[in-house]
């Protein structure tokens, strides 16, 4: 059986039924702790995501971008349309005579043929790779002939 409308009641009955919503609303709900206890979580976990989002954002933009002279050297060489296996063969002089900035063998070619001497030449200036420096020599007259491919 339906409750009757409150249009169609009288007004005891209006107050029973007043009355018994208030008492419901009175009673306490054994689920109120833990749903309190999940609504608090919630809302330390939200405020811990935030902060540690807005930590990350500004170590971020706070953060100096580190010079990266070797890839700013293969970069280079990419642009000047040196053949992948070239490349790789500079980055290995590059990388075993210790350059701090390759890219400054690209400047002149007496400091290209320093770094080839020192990779290929043993104290005494006679050559103990020969392969290699003539490999590393081929490149030398690509990179500084006069008819320079132009970069892309």
């Amino acid at each position: 059986m339906r409750p009757p409308l409150l249009a169609q009641t009288t007004m005891e009955e209006k107050i029973a039924i007043f009355r018994q919503m208030g008492s419901r609303l009175q009673e306490p709900d054994p689920d109120t702790s833990w749903k309190t206890l999940v609504v608090i979580l919630l809302l330390a976990l939200t405020v811990l995501l935030t902060w540690v989002l807005y930590s990350l954002q500004r170590r971020w933009q706070n953060q100096i971008a580190s010079p990266q002279p070797m890839r700013l050297y293969l970069r280079t060489l990419r642009m000047l349309g040196v053949p992948t296996p070239d490349i790789w063969r500079l980055w290995l002089l590059a990388r075993r005579l210790q350059i701090r900035h390759p890219t400054a063998l690209l400047i002149s070619s007496a400091l290209f043929d320093k770094a080839v001497a020192d990779d290929c030449c043993n104290d005494h200036g006679q050559v103990i790779r020969p392969v290699r420096r003539h490999r590393l020599m081929t490149i030398r007259a690509m990179l500084f002939s006069q008819t320079m491919p132009s970069p892309t």
